[in-house]
C-alpha cells in the first residue's frame, strides 16, 4: 500500500511511514512520534490554521440536541436477532 505525499505529490510507502514517518522525496513529516499519520497537517494550506481552527471550534462546541438515554442491555435482543 502506498500513499501520496500532500506536499510533493510523490508516492510514500508504508515502510517509509513506519521508519522515519516522513516523505522520502521531500522530507515533510507525515507521522507524529506516536505513529499517527496526519496528511492534513502536512498539506500546504493557503490560510495556515484558519480551516483547522474552524473545525476544532465546531467539533468542540457540538452538543447533541437530544442525547440518547438508553441502557445497552436493551439492545441485546436486536443484537441476537430476537
Amino acid at each position: 500500500m502506498t500513499f501520496r505525499c500532500p506536499s510533493c505529490r510523490n508516492e510514500v510507502g508504508l515502510d517509509a511511514l513506519r521508519s522515519a514517518g516522513a516523505c522520502p522525496s521531500c522530507g515533510v513529516q507525515l507521522a507524529t512520534d506516536d505513529g499517527i499519520v496526519d496528511f492534513v497537517a502536512a498539506a500546504p494550506v493557503v490560510k495556515s490554521g484558519d480551516e483547522r481552527d474552524y473545525y476544532d471550534d465546531v467539533y468542540a462546541s457540538y452538543v447533541p440536541a437530544d442525547p440518547v438515554k438508553l441502557e445497552l442491555a436493551t439492545l441485546a435482543p436486536r443484537w441476537h436477532g430476537q
